[in-house]
C-alpha cells in the first residue's frame, strides 16, 4: 500500500469516528459505490471535510450552524475568547461546553497567526545527542575563533573531541540557535550572548533547569527537526511506539524532503530519545544514555510494556520550570504569532501550531497556573476571564516589552 492510500484510509477511519461520535454531521460521508472490508462504505468529500474540521477549533459541535468564531481584538480591548480545556486524557480535547473532540491525528490549529513550523531536518547530528558541557563548550571556542570549524583538525583540537562529534556540535549550536554560519565563518547569537556569555550571561554554563528549557523551546519551535515536530506538536496520544514513531519520521520526511531510509529514520528518533527519555532500557553504553541534560527535564520516558519500546509522554505540571523562562518563552510565541497585539487567549497558548502548552508539554490547568504566577510577579500583565469559561494574558502596554523585560532580568 502506497503511503497516499494509508493516509487516505487513516483519514477515512478518523471522520467515520467523529461521525459516529456526532462531531461531525453525517453529510461529509457518502457512499461509495461497495463496502470496503469494515463495512463503512465511505469515501471522503475532501473539501467539506477540511471545513468541518476546521469548524471544530471553535465550536466542537455537531449542531450543523456557522461556526462564530471570537475575534482578537487589538489595543487594549480585552478579548472574548472561547478557551478550550485538555482533559486528563491526551487524546481527547473538551472544548467548554460542549462534546469531547478526539484529535489523535488532527494537528491543533489556533485561531491567530500561525507559526511556519514543519518537519524539515532528519540528519546532520551525526547520530550524536547533544551532551553535557558542549553548548558552552562551543561558545568558548567560537567567541575566540569564529573560523573554527575552516579546519576539521583545529576543530578537533580546540574542542577535544572527535571528527564526528565536532560536526555534530556545529550542527546542535546552529539548531538551539546559539551560532550562525556567515562568509564561512560561525559567530555566536544575540540568545546565545544573553544565556551563555561569561561576563552577562544568564546562565553561561547551564546549570539551571531554566536554561534548559529556553534551549528546548528554541530547538522545538524553530530548528524543525522532525522527531522534535512529531513528538511535541503532532502527537496527542499519551504514548506511542518506537515502530510507529520510527514509521511517522518516515512519512513526514516523504511529504517534504522524498523520503529518507529506514536507517535514517531509525537513528534520528534514537536521537531524539537519547536526548530526553528517562528510564531508557539497555541498549546503550552508559554515557549514551547519562549524557543529555535535558533529561533533567522529565518530558517522557521510555519503556518496553509487553516487549514494545515504546515512548511515554509526561504531559502535565512542570516544577522546574520558572517564572521568567515562561515569560521568554511567551515572548517568542507572542512575537512571532500575534505582534501588535495587546491580548492573547489561554487557548491559542494550549491549542495554536507550536503553543507553549504543546512544546512544554503542559496541560491546561498547569498553564493557567504558571500564568498566573507570572502575572501576579508583573505590574502591567493580567490574567482575565473571557466571561464564557475562557482566560487570556492582557498587558496595559507593550507586552513584548513587558515579557522580554521578565524573561532577562
Amino acid at each position: 500500500m502506497s503511503i497516499r492510500a494509508v493516509f487516505r484510509a487513516a483519514e477515512r477511519c478518523q471522520l467515520r469516528r467523529l461521525v459516529d461520535s456526532e462531531l461531525l454531521p453525517s453529510r461529509i460521508l457518502t457512499r461509495a459505490a461497495g463496502p470496503d472490508r469494515a463495512g463503512l462504505g465511505v469515501a471522503c468529500e475532501r473539501k467539506n471535510a477540511r471545513q468541518e474540521i476546521g469548524g471544530l477549533r471553535a465550536r466542537g459541535t455537531s449542531t450543523g450552524q456557522p461556526e462564530q468564531r471570537p475575534r482578537e481584538s487589538r489595543g487594549d480591548a480585552p478579548a472574548a475568547v472561547h478557551v478550550g480545556t485538555r482533559v486528563a486524557s491526551r487524546n481527547h480535547l473538551k472544548i467548554a461546553g460542549s462534546r469531547g473532540v478526539n484529535t489523535a491525528n488532527i494537528v491543533a490549529v489556533g485561531s491567530g497567526r500561525e507559526i511556519g513550523l514543519g518537519p524539515r531536518v532528519f540528519s546532520g547530528h551525526e547520530s550524536c545527542a547533544c551532551r553535557y558541557g558542549w553548548l558552552p563548550k562551543l561558545y568558548e571556542a567560537v567567541v575566540e575563533d569564529p573560523t573554527l570549524f575552516s579546519s576539521d583538525d583545529a576543530a578537533i583540537l580546540r574542542l577535544g573531541l572527535g571528527r564526528n562529534m565536532v560536526k555534530s556540535l556545529r550542527f546542535w549550536g546552529e539548531a538551539f540557535r546559539l551560532t550562525r554560519t556567515s562568509n564561512r565563518e560561525v559567530h555566536v547569537t544575540e540568545f546565545a550572548r544573553m544565556l551563555l556569555d561569561p561576563d552577562g550571561g544568564l546562565d553561561p554554563y547551564l546549570e539551571t533547569p531554566g536554561a534548559l528549557w529556553r534551549l528546548h523551546w528554541m530547538l522545538t519551535a524553530h530548528a524543525g527537526l522532525g522527531a522534535w515536530t512529531i513528538a511535541f506538536l503532532e502527537t496527542y496520544d499519551r504514548e506511542i511506539s518506537r515502530e510507529r514513531f520510527v514509521a511517522s519520521v518516515m512519512a513526514r520526511a516523504s511529504q517534504v524532503r522524498g523520503g529518507i531510509t529506514f536507517g535514517t529514520a531509525t537513528n534520528h528518533v534514537s536521537v531524539f530519545l537519547r536526548t530526553y527519555a528517562v528510564g531508557r532500557y539497555l541498549e546503550s553504553s552508559p554515557e549514551e544514555v547519562l549524557g543529555s541534560p535535558f533529561q533533567e527535564l522529565e518530558l517522557l520516558h521510555e519503556t518496553l510494556p509487553a516487549g514494545v519500546p515504546t515512548v511515554r509522554f509526561l504531559r502535565g505540571p512542570k516544577q522546574t520550570l520558572d517564572v521568567r523562562t515562561l515569560a521568554f518563552v511567551l515572548h517568542d510565541f507572542w512575537q512571532r504569532t500575534a505582534q501588535g497585539d495587546a491580548t492573547m487567549s489561554l487557548r491559542s497558548l494550549m491549542l495554536s501550531r507550536g503553543a507553549p502548552g504543546a512544546v512544554l508539554m503542559l496541560d491546561e490547568s498547569s498553564l493557567y497556573e504558571k500564568l498566573d504566577d507570572l502575572c501576579s510577579q508583573s505590574r502591567r500583565l493580567v490574567l482575565r476571564s473571557d466571561g464564557a469559561g475562557g482566560y487570556y494574558v492582557a498587558c496595559e502596554s507593550d507586552p513584548l516589552l513587558q515579557l522580554r523585560e521578565r524573561a532577562w532580568t
